[in-house]
């Protein structure tokens, strides 16, 4: 099996495209393929459904698949679990030679390197589906990192993979996408999860042609999306702004709850009411500027954001442009424009305030991790950098809601003013992009 590289030139641009010989012993050069899948987790179940219906349909002319087995490196994977439940077979990890079984191997989200010895078995080669916009966060967290860093869009990408070094295989397809406002890296996941199936398909149906037009990935913008170290769930009111804290909440809590200290005690906060433009006083951390974003796809394949609807343009450049769609909500109903937080009134003084009528607190509210509970949210505020981010539900010592926490910890009488510690990170700064700079890990 052998690489051959081709050279040629636009008017202005030099493209290098890598073209996989394919074997003279090869079975099949062209679809329907026999298919080796490779996988783990829940990322990989849309390629694998998808696969197994092309299987199922293999006497449809249009078909791409005409034998499917599975790899997984656990029998208790979902990947392993559906193989089972629906009679594929399902071979061990590390794999035995196979030569000339498979015409082409499909990987995601496995989690191991392959070696030469087992990509040569594939006479087209191993097909990765990747969910991010590379060579931008090559690794096994993309999703969180695209999330934790605000990035206005994403992709998934189809490459064929290469020894020793995971995410560095020449691109055969990738298609651009964005994303709204208020997706957490689970969201996005699920979504990008199904555009990667679903882009696989069509690569399949273009092999092997469309391994001549593959090309290298470019050696600018190369970020690594390491898993999340445990201190990365940490919050800095101090330093971080209601957007990155946002961004923080979006990316880790599905896997891991945002963690503070009160007295020295670990409280963790879930549940996070999520505000477009950041409230920068406690006069606008108010309802009419919390979202609660709920996004639900209909039979018009539109999303239902608060009391607005927009259509989901899934071809679009940006998350940008995304927002730009968003029909302005009635006023005082989920209005967070700029606009809005503008013409509201701050007060000047700022030495006695209360939110809804129910707690007053001193001056020292102005401190960067003073708590607060506002009533009519049923959420507890905390004082960030610029603003203010409420949530619903609190641990401490046991799950309890935002009101409970209040009645117990912060009611008058009980403390003169709580205040949550600032935890180091490393988040959002020189730090973090030196972290996401690195091939390898530093832990």
């Amino acid at each position: 099996m052998k690489w051959k590289c081709l050279l040629y030139s636009g008017s202005k641009t030099v493209h290098w495209n890598c073209i996989r010989c394919v074997s003279s012993t090869s079975s099949n050069t062209s679809s329907p393929f026999s298919i080796l899948f490779f996988g783990t987790d829940h990322f990989a179940l849309p390629t694998l459904k998808a696969l197994h219906k092309e299987r199922l349909n293999s006497y449809n002319i249009s078909s791409v698949v005409s034998k499917l087995h599975v790899v997984s490196t656990s029998n208790q994977s979902p990947v392993a679990q559906y193989a089972v439940t629906q009679g594929i077979t399902l071979l061990p990890w590390p794999l035995k030679d196979i030569h000339d079984k498979f015409d082409v191997g499909v990987l995601v989200s496995f989690g191991r390197l392959v070696p030469s010895r087992v990509i040569s078995m594939f006479p087209l080669g191993i097909l990765n589906v990747h969910p991010s916009l590379l060579p931008r966060w090559r690794g096994a967290s993309p999703v969180q990192h695209t999330v934790l860093n605000g990035d206005p869009e994403t992709a998934v990408s189809i490459m064929s993979i290469q020894p020793r070094h995971f995410d560095t295989g020449p691109l055969v397809k990738q298609k651009q996408l964005c994303f709204p406002f208020g997706w957490s890296a689970a969201d996005l996941s699920t979504y990008l999860a199904e555009e990667g199936a679903a882009l696989l398909l069509e690569t399949l149906l273009e092999m092997p042609h469309i391994l001549t037009t593959s090309w290298p990935q470019s050696s600018v913008g190369v970020t690594y999306a390491h898993k999340p170290l445990p201190h990365m769930s940490d919050v800095n009111w101090k330093e971080h702004t209601v957007e990155e804290i946002q961004r923080q909440f979006l990316a880790l809590s599905d896997k891991t709850p945002l963690r503070t200290c009160m007295e020295g005690e670990t409280v963790k906060l879930m549940d996070m009411l999520l505000q477009q433009t950041s409230s920068p006083s406690l006069d606008l951390c108010s309802e009419s500027h919390m979202t609660s974003v709920d996004l639900r796809k209909d039979n018009s394949t539109k999303v239902i954001k608060g009391s607005s609807t927009v259509s989901l343009r899934a071809n679009c450049s940006s998350v940008h442009q995304f927002v730009d769609y968003l029909s302005p909500a009635p006023p005082g109903e989920h209005d967070t424009t700029a606009a809005s937080i503008a013409s509201v009134h701050v007060r000047s003084n700022m030495n006695s305030k209360s939110v809804d009528g129910e707690q007053d607190v001193s001056s020292e509210s102005d401190t960067p991790g003073t708590v607060i509970f506002n009533r009519k949210l049923r959420a507890i505020c905390v004082k960030c950098k610029n603003g203010w981010v409420a949530f619903r539900k609190v641990v401490y010592k046991k799950t309890m809601a935002a009101e409970d926490f209040y009645n117990g910890y912060l009611s008058r009488g009980k403390r003169k003013c709580v205040r949550f510690q600032s935890l180091h990170n490393g988040l959002f700064s020189h730090e973090y992009w030196n972290f996401v700079q690195q091939p390898k890990a530093k832990t």
